[in-house]
C-alpha cells in the first residue's frame, strides 16, 4: 500500500484494524472494549516524529529515533488487555519511547490512577514528556510522570505498583524478574514482559506468592538495556 492510502486514514481506522487483527484475536478474545476505547482516545500520529507520521495509522512498529520504535497498536492493545488494568491503579511502564503506550495506559487507569514511565534514553524521555503533556493538557502531572533512568531495575521511589510492564524485550538468561516483582503490590500484582525474540510472559502474584505464569505468542521487541539486562549500555543522550 502506498502513502496516499494511509494519508486517507484516521485513528478510528487504526482502531478498526486492531479490532480485527488475527494475531491479537488468536491470543485474547473477546476484546476488552475499554482497551479499544482507550486507543480511540489516543491519536498515534500526535506521538510520532514527523518522518513517521505518514504511516501513523498502519498497525506496525514505527521508528522514533535512537534505534527505538513505537510498538504496533495491536501489540499495545494486547498488552493492555492481559494486564487487566482498572481505574485507580498504580502502574510502572519500563520503556516510555514516544509516550504512546503510556497515554493508552493512563486512559485505562483514569485520573485517579498513577503511571510512572521510565525511559533510559534522555531524548526519548523528553519526547514522551512533551507528547504526554500535550495530550493530557489539563492534568498530566496528576496522572503520570516520565523518569529518565535505568528501568531494568524498576523505580522503587514510587513502588508498590499494581502492574509493571516492559515495552522492551528481555533475554531470559540476562534478566532477573525478581528485581521487579519486589516492587509489586504485596497483595496482588502482575508483571508483564516480552522476550526480545520469543514469548510474552505474564506473572501473577497474590499475597506475595507467584500464583500463575502465562505465556503468550511470539514477539519481537527492541532490547532492554541496563544493569538487569547485561546488555551494553546505550548512549543516553
Amino acid at each position: 500500500m502506498n502513502s496516499d492510502y494511509f494519508n486517507k486514514m484516521g485513528n478510528e481506522d487504526l482502531v478498526d484494524l486492531v479490532r480485527v487483527n488475527p494475531k491479537y484475536l488468536a491470543q485474547k478474545a473477546p476484546r476488552d472494549e475499554r482497551v479499544l476505547a482507550a486507543l480511540q482516545e489516543v491519536d498515534r500520529k500526535d506521538f510520532l516524529p514527523a518522518e513517521s507520521r505518514v504511516l501513523a495509522y498502519y498497525d506496525a512498529p514505527l521508528d522514533i529515533g535512537k534505534d527505538q520504535t513505537c510498538s504496533e497498536p495491536s501489540t499495545v492493545a494486547f498488552m493492555e488487555d492481559v494486564l487487566e488494568l482498572e481505574e485507580g491503579m498504580s502502574v510502572l511502564e519500563i520503556g516510555a519511547g514516544c509516550g504512546y503506550h503510556a497515554a493508552v495506559t493512563s486512559h485505562l487507569i483514569g485520573p485517579q490512577g498513577y503511571l510512572t514511565s521510565i525511559e533510559y534514553i534522555y531524548t526519548l524521555a523528553e519526547m514522551a514528556r512533551r507528547n504526554l503533556k500535550r495530550h493530557f493538557i489539563y492534568d498530566c502531572d496528576k496522572r503520570l510522570e516520565v523518569v529518565c533512568g535505568d528501568g531494568s531495575v524498576g523505580y522503587a521511589a514510587n513502588a508498590p505498583y499494581d502492574r509493571i510492564y516492559l515495552a522492551c524485550g528481555v533475554r531470559l538468561d540476562r534478566f532477573d524478574a525478581n528485581i521487579l516483582t519486589r516492587q509489586l503490590n504485596p497483595e496482588k500484582g502482575i508483571l508483564l514482559f516480552p522476550e526480545k525474540e520469543g514469548r510474552m510472559r505474564r506473572l501473577t502474584f497474590q499475597a506475595g506468592v507467584l500464583t500463575e505464569t502465562t505465556n503468550y505468542g511470539e514477539t519481537f521487541f527492541v532490547p532492554l538495556v541496563g544493569v538487569n539486562s547485561h546488555n551494553p549500555p546505550l548512549l543516553r543522550n
